[in-house]
Order: structure tokens, then C-alpha cells, then sequence
């Protein structure tokens, strides 16, 4: 125990973890536990206030008899150092420890201000403004992510969506034409599709592929071609009458094919 005090090897965990508490206890850590009471519940009925003494004097003596039951190595070594002060602190929320009462040489798993690293909607935000710093494309290394709060995120992540849609059908197309061309038919794969009992239903690839129409593809090569113009910045001297973007029907119409195809 001297030395758990030297090295200061005393830490306190606000929660259940198991593994965390296990793992410092392998390296010679020494847990403060703390024992709260169990709430009273009073009874509306029970106008005495003798009965509630009763049963805080019961719950109170219910917690000492748990504590006296406990005869674990751990627990004693907690008892011992329950009037020193943790240098290591886990909780599952920050707002439970006071970060003005800690001192220099106490750890907290938790920090203040870590918001731009530690959430969802901060690590967007750092990912945006990387280019301004950094020679880099953040979405070449890191998924693209919005932050739907806002209505201009929002609209940039329908586009991204429909965007996805039209060069996804793009590509399908593609590689089943490919797929089907390289790959000539054996023998065996001719008189397992001449038999009537082997063939595919009308969902099979080759089916969508021709009951996919000209009209979709052409959709969607409309919209890839517009989003290579926008990267050249060829939209810049261009007015929004000019623009053939897509009506919405146009749009639910390319993505119900797509659906089509991905099921």
C-alpha cells in the first residue's frame, strides 16, 4: 500500500466498468469507492415521522451490513485509502466531477472544450475547413458527412445522395455489359439455361439491365456530366434559367430505378 501512496496509484470510476477497473487493478491500482445510500422512499400514507426514521435507519443498516460482508482483497485495500484523494478519475459524463475543484496532479477522462474532436457535428466542421489549412481533400480520406441542423446542409447532402444515385446506376450498367461481354457462356452453362427448370426469374441481372430504359441512363449521365462541370467551374458564368438540372419528378423516377436495381 506504501507505494500505491508514493505513485499515487489511486483512482475512482463513476459507473460499471469492468474492464477498465479491472485492467488498472492488474497494474497495481488502487480503487476508492464510493457507497451511496439508497434513496427513501417516503409513503404518502404513513403520516408518523417515526416511520421514516425507521426505514432510514433500516436502509442505513442494510448498506453497513453489505459493506461488512465484502471481504475481497480490493475491498479492503478501498478502505483503506477512503480518506485519500484519486488521482484518476473515470465517468461516463463529464458534468459529474467538477473540473474547478480538481487539482493539477488529478486525471479526468473527460476535458473541457473537446467538443470540435469528440462529436459527430465537430469532426464535419474540422473536416470542412481543413482545405484552408492543408493541401488536402478531406472526403479522399474521410467520409462525407453534413451536418443536417442546417437547411443548406441539408440540401448539400440531397444532392450528394442523388448524385450517388446517378453515377451508381452509371456504373452498374456498366459493369454488367462488361461482365457480360468477357464472360462467353461453357458448355454446361448453355444446357443448364436451356433447361427450363434452372432458368432465372424476371429478377435476375439480365432482366433489369434491358428493362432498364434509355431514358434513366441518359438522367443520369446528365447528372454526372453536370457535377464534372461544376468541379471545372464551368457553371460559374452560367445562369440558373440555363441550367438543365432535373425536375423532382425526374429525380423520385431515377431513384425508384435505382432501387430497383440494388434490390
Amino acid at each position: 500500500m506504501l507505494l500505491q501512496f508514493e505513485e499515487r496509484k489511486i483512482f475512482s470510476i463513476y459507473g460499471h466498468y469492468p474492464v477498465i477497473r479491472a485492467a488498472l487493478r492488474r497494474k497495481g491500482w488502487v480503487e476508492k469507492k464510493f457507497h451511496f445510500l439508497p434513496k427513501v422512499v417516503l409513503n404518502i400514507k404513513d403520516d408518523s415521522a417515526g416511520v421514516t426514521e425507521n426505514k432510514r435507519a433500516e436502509g442505513k443498516e442494510n448498506e453497513d451490513v453489505a459493506l461488512e460482508k465484502t471481504e475481497d482483497i480490493h475491498d479492503v485495500m478501498s478502505r483503506l485509502v477512503k480518506n485519500e484523494m484519486p488521482y484518476f478519475l473515470w465517468t461516463i459524463k463529464r458534468d459529474v466531477i467538477d473540473y474547478h475543484s480538481l487539482n493539477c496532479d488529478q486525471m479526468l477522462n473527460h476535458y473541457w472544450k473537446t467538443a470540435s474532436f469528440t462529436t459527430k457535428i465537430g469532426l464535419c466542421v474540422n473536416m470542412r475547413s481543413l482545405p484552408w489549412y492543408a493541401s488536402a481533400n478531406p472526403d479522399s480520406f474521410f467520409p462525407r458527412c453534413y451536418g443536417l441542423c442546417t437547411e443548406s446542409e441539408q440540401q448539400e447532402f440531397q444532392n450528394d445522395f442523388r448524385r450517388t444515385v446517378a453515377s451508381s446506376i452509371l456504373k452498374w450498367v456498366v459493369s454488367h455489359q462488361t461482365c457480360d461481354r468477357s464472360k462467353p457462356k461453357s458448355r454446361r452453362e448453355e444446357a443448364s439455361d436451356s433447361d427450363p427448370s434452372n432458368r432465372k426469374g424476371p429478377e435476375n441481372d439480365g432482366s433489369k439491365l434491358t428493362g432498364l430504359s434509355g431514358q434513366v441512363v441518359d438522367m443520369a449521365c446528365r447528372v454526372c456530366q453536370a457535377y464534372l462541370g461544376q468541379l471545372e467551374h464551368e457553371d460559374i458564368d452560367v445562369s440558373e434559367d440555363t441550367t438543365q438540372d432535373l425536375t423532382e419528378d425526374e429525380w423520385k423516377d431515377l431513384t425508384q430505378q435505382y432501387y430497383s436495381l440494388v434490390q
